[in-house]
């Protein structure tokens, strides 16, 4: 069984693994998720068909847009999500792919570590991790967020499934 590690893609740089050499071939910056800007800001693992992708932020606030935290997969047999506190302790776990964390068993805003581990039709372990952000409006009309928020809404659903609409403003 052939492994792939990876971590956060850098830039939101979307690319295809090359099982062969285990290099990323194809790249390219997508900057449509980022503004053109850089940094780290979602999960996305893919090889082949198979597809594993995660925001960077989600916004529990029971409006029913974006309450969920949940990774999106295609083509994954077997896979385990983790979410932990900044102190470590688990505060998500499942092994289900339709499962989401709706962030209220935590004590802070994050960021809380994702990790993710799964095995696609095809026999290879993607795994990788990432920060995830519970925000909140608080009193304003707007969210706070010092990095590039990436929300479900912004993932192609023709590249790794669902996506889910949002409404959420950040400030500027």
């Amino acid at each position: 069984m052939k492994h792939l590690k990876s971590t956060v893609v850098p830039g939101n740089v979307a690319c295809s693994l090359v099982l062969a050499v285990l290099l990323f071939s194809g790249c390219r910056k997508d900057a449509s998720l980022n503004g053109g800007g850089s940094g780290p800001s979602r999960l996305f693992l893919s090889v082949d068909s198979a597809c594993i992708q995660a925001p960077n932020v989600f916004t529990p606030n029971g409006d029913g847009i974006n309450d969920n935290f949940r990774v999106a997969q295609r083509n994954i047999t077997d896979g385990r999500v983790m979410v932990l506190d900044p102190a470590g302790d688990t505060l998500f776990q499942t092994t289900d792919p339709s499962a989401s964390w709706d962030g209220s068993n935590a004590t802070s805003t994050g960021p809380f570590t994702l990790k993710v581990k799964a095995t696609t039709t095809s026999g290879v372990i993607l795994q990788g991790q990432n920060f995830v952000h519970k925000l909140s409006y608080g009193n304003g009309n707007c969210l706070q967020f010092g990095g590039i928020p990436v929300g479900g809404d912004q993932f192609d659903a023709r590249i790794c499934g669902v996506s889910y609409a949002t409404n959420d403003v950040f400030c500027e």
